[in-house]
């Protein structure tokens, strides 16, 4: 366990080398390259010491907490670790030349701040929190390296992620004709989606004009129906989207859609605003008469004796007048009145009919005005997210570069973002991965220049030394149930990812699981579908240094090093022991029951993990 800086080597000592015969043109990975996860519970240090002495190189510590931790409950976090224990952890992991590295909460997905009710920017910077929580505790106990957390920035269909970066996906048979379009508020984060499934009844156009104001093609003339109403056609997404471009060549098929969905609403709030101004006007023209009227009868009335006065009643106004106002509901037929009160008491009626259309006139302007600006503001969730999870990363990597500066680390501390599953959003799909990277990476070089004075080139290689992706090869397979291939088309497919991630220089960390393409169930390397050989090959073959951590999961909880010595034998890294004069046997099975998961001391050890006496305390404690 402890190195005593022999030049011995057995096969599970750290400077074995692996023979050609095991190795495609040296593109394996040997023991000393593959590192095991293990989740922090309230004595972390055990977890570590436990893992080394299955003979893990490399530990990547993982929390399942998030926020205010628990440590009864199981919901460690990173504060939960306190100094004495990251500094335990650090100083065991020197001695014994093994690497440490850090997994953030997953309790948290993705860096958009995504939640139910659309991107929260409050909700983003606990995201952040959660992301720091991890920096602060991988400079301490591991002292740089990598800092994983999950992507999942915001939902899209499974259909377009294949559409937009290739590759045949289908989340269900119908799904590209009935997937949602999903835009949302640049101003405010919440989404809107519309299902592409839905109908619209547009009016059929007979000739078609030019609006004067804009220069846009506008409805001049419409086809009408026998009963004289104008005539209606059916509408869908893939028609609408059509026309819609056909008048604005420059928007994008989710704005055209999005357009026609809202622009029925506008032109329904727009009506309703001319219609009622348009009778609150009509009654304020008779109510302007009927107040210059009322003075008038007023004067004539006041000279009339009292046994006369029955003639000037309101019939006296006139058979269209009285018509009219019958019309405007403001008088009762048979109703008498001297004509004064009468033009009075309609006056007041007439005060309240303007009020209540002026109102209504207003609010449904209001709902028009409101309408245009969401129609202004919604963009594609894409675009929108985007921005919010590259300014997350960017931040969180400045983060880890002052912490890396500040504390004098060896080794780069830079920030991981991992695959997740092709359900839980952007982010799932390598080419997402990609994409979160570049755009993090460019708004870090912003935020370097800007705020440390960095030139151009320097920016971009701190910028890409803080930033890299986490693959992860289990949640790459899982893509295989929405493929619409074999089996070997599908293995090519997942193999090229790799391919051009690392040769765009995305990959800084690889998870290493297996499983049959439809959940990350974990399995031990080997025993599942995974091409993992072929892609840790492409990754070799570049020449690109990353870390490497296998992930127990569906193993017995007591032997979850069964994942770790399952990855050596994928890749050839057999562990051999004499049994005879002259003859060497595979040994899986005696290294499984007789050292592999055991916390405490073994009954032997052997070649350079073996100490010496001379460095047992008078106690009888072991070194380590």
């Amino acid at each position: 366990m402890v190195d005593f800086g022999r030049d011995y080597a057995t096969p599970m000592d750290r400077g074995y080398e692996v023979g050609a015969e095991n190795y495609v043109s040296g593109t394996g990975l040997s023991v000393g390259e593959v590192a095991i996860s293990t989740i922090a519970t309230k004595d972390a240090l055990q977890n570590v010491v436990a893992k080394m002495r299955e003979g893990a190189a490399a530990v990547e510590i993982g929390f399942l907490g998030a926020g205010k931790g628990d440590v009864f409950g199981g919901r460690i976090t990173p504060e939960s670790v306190g100094r004495e224990q990251r500094e335990a952890i650090r100083e065991l992991a020197k001695l014994n030349k093994v690497e440490i590295s850090t997994h953030a909460s997953v309790g948290i997905t993705g860096a958009a701040g995504l939640t139910e009710q659309g991107f929260s920017d409050e909700a983003r910077e606990k995201n952040i929190f959660e992301i720091k929580r991890a920096i602060d505790f991988a400079a301490d106990a591991a002292g740089g390296g990598p800092v994983v957390f999950h992507t999942g920035e915001w939902q899209r269909p499974i259909y377009k992620a294949g559409e937009k970066y290739g590759g045949k996906f289908l989340e269900y048979p119908t799904e590209k004709e009935k997937a949602n379009v999903i835009l949302a508020d640049k101003e405010r984060g919440q989404l809107v989606a519309i299902p592409k499934d839905m109908i619209f009844w547009d009016p059929v156009v007979s000739e078609w004009g030019t609006d004067p104001d804009t220069g846009k093609k506008v409805p001049a003339r419409y086809k009408y129906n026998p009963d004289g109403t104008i005539m209606m056609k059916e509408m869908k997404y893939d028609g609408i989207v059509k026309e819609e471009i056909e008048k604005n060549p420059n928007i994008t098929p989710e704005e055209a859609f999005v357009k026609h969905y809202f622009d029925v609403q506008l032109r329904n709030s727009h009506a309703q605003s001319l219609r009622w101004a348009k009778d609150a006007q009509d009654v304020e023209k008779t109510l302007d008469k009927i107040k210059k009227a009322i003075p008038v009868w007023k004067d004539i009335e006041k000279n009339v004796p009292e046994g006369d006065k029955w003639r000037f009643m309101q019939q006296e106004l006139g058979e269209q007048t009285m018509n009219h106002l019958a019309q405007l509901g403001l008088i009762t037929p048979g109703e008498k009145k001297i004509t004064s009160e009468y033009l009075n008491d309609i006056a007041k009626d007439m005060e309240k009919k303007v009020l209540f259309e002026r109102e209504y006139s207003i609010a449904s302007g209001k709902e028009a005005e409101r309408l245009k600006k969401t129609m202004r503001d919604l963009r594609p969730v894409e675009e929108v997210g985007m921005i919010k999870t590259a300014d997350s990363l960017a931040r969180t990597a400045m983060y880890a570069y002052d912490v890396e500066q500040k504390k004098g680390l060896k080794k780069p501390l830079f920030i991981a973002p991992e695959n997740l599953f092709p359900e839980t959003g952007f982010g799932g799909h390598p080419q997402e991965l990609k994409e979160i990277v570049q755009k993090s990476r460019e708004k870090m070089v912003d935020l370097l220049k800007v705020q440390k004075g960095m030139g151009e080139s320097d920016a971009r290689s701190v910028a890409s030394e803080h930033i890299k992706a986490t693959f992860d090869i289990g949640h790459a397979t899982t893509w295989r149930k929405y493929f619409q291939g074999s089996d070997k088309e599908f293995k090519d497919w997942v193999v090229g990812q790799v391919k051009d991630l690392v040769k765009s220089g995305i990959i800084g960390h690889v998870h290493i699981a297996d499983n049959f393409g439809y959940y990350d169930e974990h399995l031990t390397p080997g025993e599942g579908i995974a091409p993992i050989k072929e892609m840790v090959e492409e990754i070799k073959k570049a020449g690109v240094k990353v870390s490497y951590t296998v992930e127990p999961g569906a193993q017995d909880p007591t032997k979850q090093y069964e994942a770790l010595y399952g990855t050596w034998k994928l890749f050839g890294s057999n562990i051999y022991a004499a049994v005879a004069p002259g003859g060497w046997t595979d040994t899986w099975t005696n290294v499984q029951q007789s050292y592999f998961g055991r916390t405490q001391s073994p009954n032997y050890l052997v070649g350079d993990i073996r100490p010496s006496e001379d460095w047992t305390l008078w106690t009888g404690v072991p070194l380590e």
